[in-house]
């Protein structure tokens, strides 16, 4: 868990690089800590690994049910990789093992929610998700794959 908490640490930092406060060693591995608490089958966790065994990436999701998106049964929570490791191919695995996961627990669509100025929106939408909107019609950062099917077919 040490390694997770590091590599998310320091991903989080380096894509929202303007936020003055980054969330701390101590308060991701709080955060970690409650997750592995959770022991419903409710989530599950991949990490990419470079060739010598170091953590680069990893990609959390969660069963999701919701009100406002009652179309989206699973959420990508977390997606991060490595700087030097992104446009590699390794997020797009993460992201089709997360999908091929979700399929095979009968959940069909999958959401992710992100920050509006997160650079990776486009990679999502290469992977064929969709741009969420509110009910006034603006952009939050939230991405949907309605169809986990269709993307199973890009990967």
């Amino acid at each position: 868990m040490p390694a997770l908490v590091a590599l998310h640490v320091k991903t989080w930092a380096d894509t929202y690089w303007l936020v003055r406060r980054p969330p701390t060693f101590t308060i991701r591995q709080s955060q970690w800590s409650q997750v592995f608490k959770i022991n419903d089958g409710s989530w599950f966790c991949y990490v990419a690994e470079s060739k010598t065994g170091r953590l680069v990436g990893f990609a959390h999701a969660k069963t999701y049910g919701s009100a406002d998106l009652p179309a989206y049964k699973g959420q990508l929570s977390k997606i991060y990789l490595l700087r030097e490791y992104q446009r590699l191919g390794i997020g797009k695995r993460l992201i089709c093992t997360v999908a091929h996961q979700f399929i095979s627990r009968q959940i069909n669509s999958m959401v992710l929610f992100s920050e509006v100025q997160n650079p990776s929106g486009y990679f999502y939408e290469a992977l064929s998700a969709e741009r969420l909107t509110n009910k006034q019609g603006k952009f939050s950062g939230a991405y949907g794959w309605k169809n986990l099917q269709a993307l199973a077919t890009i990967c």
